[in-house]
């Protein structure tokens, strides 16, 4: 009887999760066989495939109709370790291999991928003859008649089955993150909008110490594939994780955004439930969670499975970062002895001497100053004015203050009027002052020299200080809803 003849006489049935009863007898048959793996004395079955062949005729059918056989299979899995148990019917096995001219009989199974097979047929210690192959229904490998069971995969506790892992995490996820979140649209726009700041990668053994960190533990294979992928530079976040979640969004070398899953999980662009800033005051624990909730998810899900359905399933909880409504933000500044370009872009010089109110904004919701003095010099004729110190403060916030040095040649950074931050730890990443999780101080994006400092504030408000030629400016950024609430010397 050949393959399609032996499957059009076989009843199939598959059971999930919804057939509990009969999942739970397998799962306690299966255990009971199993004497040499711990791991494995908790395996519950979350899919079983049971065929059964009843009263299968010998080929050729019409000389031997009387000459049948039945046996089961059953073959089951937790998404991680595989098993299948054959049942022989006791003296149900009534082929007669004398009348075949060929005996190419197989018993066991055979790995596909691989091509290894087991051939138990082969055994001697049960199958003496040749003939004796077509009564399986002796004692089997499981000390009972007509029993036969085997494990079909060499897993262990780190292998993954990454549509199951990406199925499971959905169902554990019922958190629909916020999808204000936006990108810029270009990176043109990334690198000039304060409120954003490089995503890095993590410095190199990062993603290895989270492994170790609770949670399940990944293989190092994995953990490699990772660290190996290519990714891009032109990585954007939000200085903030405004309204309890964030937004990874990454650009192609021309500068276009990427939406979704780009080239691999670091070029990729999507709302994320954390983040973690890396540098001098890197925070583990929000990189744990980032791991754990953004980066391992969005790879089983996108990368791993090979299959878009999963990829959508991680969507549907983690949204493509878009640049759909992104505004960006307004901007007041200066250059020279010194010209002022106002929020709503007129120019003029102002050569003022004391100290002025550059912006308040929304009812003194917030406040820049600056103080202009007449620059050190031996040419005593000298009168023009420049702005040598700048101090802003946020309702509620702690207050930044930056003064050019008695020389000119540098500022300091004093914040609350008492603590002066040294500007050096910013070449390792952002500061946040203890207990106020409402400002970041960094270097910009486009300056890593010290000579430009920038804060930003949780409501997106943001101010950049730099020096050129003994002189401090101050850049303010404005996001678009706070439009026309300011007065001062940076206008309306």
């Amino acid at each position: 009887m050949d393959l399609l003849m032996l499957l059009m006489a076989a009843l199939m049935r598959v059971y999930d999760t919804e057939n509990s009863d009969m999942l739970r007898s397998a799962s306690n048959r299966t255990r009971s066989f199993i004497n040499d793996d711990s791991l494995l004395t908790d395996f519950e079955a979350k899919w079983l495939l049971l065929v059964t062949w009843d009263h299968v005729p010998q080929f050729p059918v019409e000389s031997n109709i009387d000459n049948t056989a039945t046996f089961q299979a059953a073959l089951m899995t937790d998404g991680i370790y595989s098993f299948v148990i054959f049942n022989y019917e006791i003296g149900g096995m009534q082929w007669n291999p004398r009348i075949l001219s060929e005996k190419n009989l197989v018993i066991g199974y055979g790995v596909g991928k691989s091509g290894e097979m087991n051939n138990v047929q082969l055994n001697s210690n049960f199958f003496p003859t040749e003939d004796s192959r077509y009564y399986p229904d002796i004692i089997g490998n499981t000390g009972l008649e007509g029993q036969w069971f085997y494990r079909l995969e060499d897993n262990n506790d780190l292998t993954i089955n990454y549509r199951q892992y990406c199925t499971d995490w959905r169902k554990s996820e019922y958190e629909d993150l916020n999808r204000i979140q936006t990108c810029p649209c270009s990176i043109f726009q990334a690198f000039f909008d304060f409120r954003y700041g490089f995503s890095q990668r993590g410095l190199p053994g990062r993603l290895e110490a989270a492994n170790n960190v609770g949670g399940q533990t990944f293989s190092d294979d994995l953990i490699n594939d990772i660290e190996n992928a290519v990714g891009t530079p032109f990585c954007f976040q939000p200085r903030f994780a405004w309204f309890g979640s964030t937004v990874r969004c990454c650009y192609r070398n021309d500068g276009s955004l990427i939406e979704g899953y780009g080239t691999d999980v670091f070029a990729s662009s999507f709302v994320q439930k954390y983040q973690y800033i890396e540098g001098f005051f890197f925070d583990s624990t929000a990189y744990y969670n980032w791991f754990y909730s953004d980066l391992i998810p969005r790879y089983t899900c996108c990368e791993k499975s090979n299959d878009p359905y999963y990829c959508d399933l991680y969507t549907e909880v983690r949204p493509k970062a878009t640049c759909t409504n992104y505004r960006p933000p307004f901007f007041g500044w200066m250059f020279g002895d010194p010209h002022m370009r106002t929020l709503d872009e007129f120019e003029y010089t102002f050569n003022g001497l004391g100290e002025f109110i550059l912006a308040t904004i929304d009812d003194d919701f917030f406040v820049l100053q600056g103080r202009m003095e007449i620059p050190k010099s031996d040419d005593e004729s000298v009168q023009a004015t420049a702005f040598t110190a700048f101090a802003a403060q946020e309702n509620g916030t702690s207050k930044v203050q930056m003064t050019l040095n008695d020389n000119a040649t540098d500022f300091d950074i004093l914040i609350n009027g008492s603590f002066y931050l040294n500007k050096t730890i910013l070449n390792s990443g952002a500061y946040m002052p203890p207990n106020d999780p409402e400002i970041i101080i960094s270097l910009p994006n486009t300056n890593s020299t010290g000579y430009r400092v920038q804060v930003t504030w949780s409501s997106g408000l943001s101010i950049s200080v730099g020096l050129t030629s003994s002189v401090l400016d101050v850049v303010l950024s404005v996001p678009e809803e706070y439009k026309g609430k300011t007065k001062g010397l940076y206008g309306r």
